[in-house]
């Protein structure tokens, strides 16, 4: 939502940051928790023709990855950081879902902007030098981390810990939103961990 609110607050809106909620589908195929006004007030629908990237993180049996739509290039990448987890047809598939769900909301102007290609026919490509998580519990992190550094996977890198460690990582990724402009709730926050700190 922050990632978001910041691309939003620029007047860029080319990265398009979806909740991890858009990937989990109720019986007949709806989005969970969101309705279709909902998501084309939250992305607009009349900028999807500057938008160059869709980042929709994936929740499949306890494991994050991140799918990137690169609609510049007609390409859906595949970033996971703990590899051979998942069976790659079953990540493919489930991208294909997003996509189909995208194509839905958007359809007047996915077809304004490619003539006769949707999404759903995007080639999907397994990032092979994704960098990989060293436990089985950080891969939310990671995806986190790649979103925040628009998809580049050498920019994630310079910003990963040559160590990487978890607990670092998860105070970095606090103080980020706790720090950020639009969090309303920040200062109160804050003044919570100061008053904890200073009567423990």
């Amino acid at each position: 939502d922050l990632l978001t609110l910041e691309d939003f607050c620029e007047k860029r809106r080319v990265h398009w940051f979806l909740p991890p909620a858009f990937g989990v589908s109720k019986v007949g195929g709806r989005v969970f928790a969101y309705s279709e006004e909902t998501l084309k007030t939250m992305y607009g629908a009349e900028e999807f023709s500057d938008c160059e990237k869709i980042f929709a993180p994936v929740l499949v049996d306890k494991h994050f990855f991140l799918s990137v739509f690169d609609l510049n290039q007609k390409v859906i990448q595949i970033l996971d950081s703990f590899p051979n987890y998942l069976d790659p047809i079953v990540m493919e598939e489930k991208v294909k879902q997003i996509a189909n769900e995208l194509d839905s909301l958007f359809y007047v102007e996915i077809i304004r902007r490619y003539a006769c290609d949707m999404l759903v026919s995007f080639t999907v490509e397994i990032v092979v030098n994704a960098l990989r998580q060293q436990n089985g519990f950080d891969c939310g992190l990671f995806v986190l981390k790649l979103m925040r550094s628009g998809g580049s996977l050498d920019d994630c890198s310079r910003g990963m810990r040559k160590r990487f460690d978890s607990e670092e990582e998860r105070i970095e990724l606090a103080l980020f939103m706790l720090n950020n402009k639009d969090n309303e709730v920040g200062d109160e926050i804050y003044r919570k961990l100061v008053g904890q700190s200073q009567s423990g």
